[in-house]
């Protein structure tokens, strides 16, 4: 007796689809074709497997480099001295005079800024209302 390989799967696929409320009745259905032969053979599911293993394994790989990466940066700034990363008392106080600096220079901007808005509230005259005339006659184009 001869069996063919498509109808064992059909035969499978047709039990399994049977079953409405399995997952499997399901992955059944949508692997088999109307025909009865599969839709997949297993040598696609195999090259499926195999790319998507290797692009997590390589994924995974980049991951933990870069963690590796950014632990050893972590630790190599904890362990320089203290003294190497504080700036000089001289240029936090120069920092200092040029920020007091700076906000007298906006003070003075503002208070300038201020009094041209006055002078001109000042200066404009009201205008006359404006008188509503109504014309006439109006011609309209026809």
């Amino acid at each position: 007796m001869v069996v063919e390989r498509g109808a064992v799967a059909s035969r499978s696929a047709t039990n399994a689809a049977n079953s409405p409320y399995t997952f499997f009745g399901e992955l059944a259905r949508v692997f088999s074709e109307s025909d009865g032969g599969p839709m997949v053979n297993d040598q696609d599911l195999i090259n499926l497997l195999l790319v998507v293993s290797g692009t997590l394994s390589v994924t995974t790989l980049i991951f933990g480099a870069l963690w590796l990466r950014a632990r050893e940066r972590a630790l190599r700034v904890m362990l320089t001295s203290s003294s190497a990363r504080e700036a000089p008392a001289g240029e936090i106080t120069h920092l200092i005079h040029a920020v007091d600096a700076i906000a007298v220079e906006v003070e003075r901007i503002s208070e300038a800024q201020r009094f041209t808005a006055q002078v001109l509230a000042e200066k404009i005259e009201p205008e006359p209302p404006l008188v509503k005339r109504s014309p006439g006659r109006v011609i309209t184009p026809h």
